[in-house]
């Protein structure tokens, strides 16, 4: 993989980092930002849509983190995806709940790829540590302490 080794080595460059994790960052809220602003858009179009908005908004909002309280939402969440499926909320709601799950999956596979490739690619490509110390010339010691600075 030689674009692997690249990249390991572009992203070692101090100026290049920033940018990077900038980009990475940006990969994980944009798009989500939008996914969000589309939907409610979107989802407030249709009479379906906003009756599905209304029902969820029936449901208080719980401040517990005790189990029960997740499992009442978690159950009252999955009665909503059952009854979308179904099509109780009309077609036009159903077809924006699977644009959202498909956009959501690619984001999740183009995370993975942003952040986990450059880590994959430290595996094969290690980075020498330019920290490290080296043995002073005549100094009994001739190893090199590895160890980082902070």
């Amino acid at each position: 993989w030689p674009m692997l080794k690249d990249l390991v080595e572009l992203l070692q460059q101090d100026a290049v980092q920033p940018y990077y994790i900038g980009l990475c960052m940006a990969m994980m809220v944009l798009p989500m930002l939008g996914l969000a602003i589309w939907f409610h858009r979107r989802i407030g179009d249709s009479e379906g849509g906003r009756r599905l908005m209304r029902e969820n908004g029936k449901v208080p909002p719980t401040r517990s983190r005790s189990p029960i309280a997740a499992g009442r939402q978690l159950g009252h969440a999955a009665a909503l995806f059952k009854s979308i499926q179904s099509g109780a909320y009309g077609g036009e709601v159903r077809a924006t709940y699977k644009v959202v799950w498909i956009v959501v999956a690619l984001w999740l596979l183009v995370n993975a790829l942003v952040w986990g490739l450059p880590l994959y690619g430290l595996s094969f490509y290690p980075v020498a540590d330019s920290r490290s110390i080296p043995a002073a010339p005549g100094d009994a010691s001739t190893t090199t302490t590895n160890k980082p600075n902070w």
